[in-house]
């Protein structure tokens, strides 16, 4: 049966069987994807995770614990174990294996061996098991902090660096902590185990990260996105591109495209010589009289060019001009005010005295006003 199916993974289940998988994964902790060990429930907003994950979670994030689903401000004093959560993601990991044999059919109901086997591995008596507070390191020397990891069994990982010390005693203290949350609660020994063990692959990935850095010549703070020799294939291409980016074409090069251009037909005349083709089209040449200047002027089409006479290349092209129109006759400009002839104050034209003395307007406008059409009335008609 281990061989058809991995029991402890989600999708084991057959298509038939949705349902048993989304139970599965509701019995699973958000935090590390397993199955519930020592479940405990958040107070403030119901959510259920590993006694282990959430109380590292809430240590790594100091006085601004909060939960990892909802991110509601929360602490380790408001966890409560969930031991009836906890006994049915045990009574279900034992019935799985059981419903996917007979799901595939290999067994029956009459092979199945229904009596449950007791496990009292592990089991301890919860009251010699207690609690163990928080240590408040601020202010401890080192010797303090050595002589309490001798004391709970740690002094294996002696000597260390202060930081070292500091974290694995808190470690410790909160592996410990979880494991009062659960129903089958490892011992000490174990407990202890796995905070050395731990330890140890830290400072071991420490070290080969360390001689790395070294290898490639950093600093032991530098990150390795600094080193030359990740960067160094990056700088070649670089390099690459600006040397071919600056470099000038050869005589080679150019004597092959000269040849490339002759060997076009469309390029070399009848008796081999090249065809002369000009670069930019000369264009032609436009006539237009200006109002304002009255005369006719020469403008280019594709350079611009602005000439008063006629191009010598283009005069027998040009065609004929035509009888320039007579120059239109300028209209007098119209006075807009008139002088007072006793104070000499100049008013609008439509003043009829001045505005400062009184005097009337020598020339006044015109006042008359259009006659309106004359209104016909019809008469009544009688009946």
């Amino acid at each position: 049966m281990g061989d058809e199916f991995e029991l402890d993974d989600v999708y084991a289940w057959p298509s038939q069987l949705m349902d048993a998988r989304q139970m599965e994964e509701i019995l699973r902790c958000k935090v590390c994807g397993e199955y519930l060990a020592g479940p405990v429930l958040l107070q403030g907003c119901s959510h259920t995770f590993c006694s282990e994950c959430v109380r590292k979670h809430l240590l790594s994030k100091g006085t601004s614990g909060s939960c990892p689903e909802c991110k509601k401000a929360c602490s380790s004093s408001d966890l409560i174990p969930n031991r009836p959560l906890e006994h049915l993601v045990v009574h279900f990991r034992a019935l799985k294996p059981k419903v996917l044999q007979l799901a595939s059919g290999t067994a029956s109901l009459e092979d199945l061996d229904t009596k449950e086997a007791a496990s009292k591995a592990n089991q301890q008596n919860n009251d010699a098991m207690k609690k163990m507070p928080i240590v408040v390191y601020h202010g401890m020397k080192d010797k303090q902090i050595s002589q309490l990891l001798i004391k709970d069994g740690l002094g294996k990982i002696l000597p260390t660096s202060h930081d070292n010390m500091v974290n694995c005693h808190k470690e410790f203290i909160h592996m410990w902590n979880a494991q009062l949350d659960t129903i089958n609660p490892k011992s000490l020994g174990q407990v202890r185990n796995e905070v050395v063990e731990a330890f140890k692959a830290r400072q071991k990935e420490k070290s080969t990260l360390a001689a790395t850095k070294r290898e490639l010549g950093l600093h032991k703070d530098d990150p390795l996105e600094n080193a030359p020799a990740i960067n160094d294939n990056f700088r070649k291409m670089a390099q690459k591109m600006k040397a071919q980016k600056d470099a000038k074409p050869s005589a080679e090069d150019k004597d092959d495209g000269a040849q490339m251009a002759q060997d076009d037909p469309q390029n070399t005349m009848p008796n081999g010589d090249m065809r002369f083709l000009p670069r930019d089209n000369a264009g032609t040449w436009r006539n237009l009289y200006v109002n304002s200047l009255e005369k006719s002027i020469y403008v280019n089409s594709v350079t611009n060019e602005v000439l008063d006479k006629a191009p010598p290349a283009t005069t027998a092209k040009l065609p004929p001009k035509a009888e320039s129109s007579p120059s239109p006759v300028k209209r007098p400009v119209e006075p807009t005010v008139w002088a007072c002839g006793m104070c000499t104050l100049e008013n609008p034209l439509h003043f009829l005295r001045c505005e400062a003395c009184g005097q009337a307007n020598p020339n006044p406008p015109p006042t008359t006003k259009p006659e309106r059409p004359k209104r016909s009335r019809q008469s009544k008609l009688s009946l």
